[in-house]
């Protein structure tokens, strides 16, 4: 036992085994749409597997125009992931300046298999319009 007593149930094992079957297609897909990020837009990070596609902006006030850019397409989008010294566990009191500043300026753009190469360019033209 974990201690948590989580168990997995027959249909997310069934979503599970089938998602399996489709992997090396979604991994190439990503691929694709993450290159096609690095290429168009020069502040996109290259990843190793594109499960997220990192931007970064230049400074907080770039990251909040492309935000509200963004949000009025309608184009789903997240902060980084704040730095894990941010969650009581992990606080140790020191600071930790490049993972605060990446935080502050970084976005993460949509990228998942289904997503359209006509959907991505909208994301594209969205953020190179600003």
């Amino acid at each position: 036992k974990d201690g948590y007593h989580v168990q997995m149930s027959g249909l997310h094992a069934a979503v599970g085994l089938a998602q399996l079957k489709r992997a090396e297609d979604i991994l190439a897909k990503r691929e694709i749409l993450g290159n096609r990020y690095c290429e168009l837009l020069p502040k996109a990070w290259r990843c190793q597997t594109y499960w997220y596609m990192p931007y970064l902006c230049d400074d907080e006030e770039e990251k909040e125009r492309v935000k509200v850019a963004l949000t009025k397409a309608d184009i789903g989008h997240r902060d980084f992931f704040p730095p894990i010294t941010d969650n009581k566990p992990f606080a140790d009191g020191k600071s930790y300046p490049v993972a605060r500043n990446l935080y502050e300026r970084g976005i993460l753009l949509p990228i998942y298999p289904d997503l359209l190469f006509e959907e991505q360019d909208i994301i594209i033209e969205t953020i190179q319009s600003i």
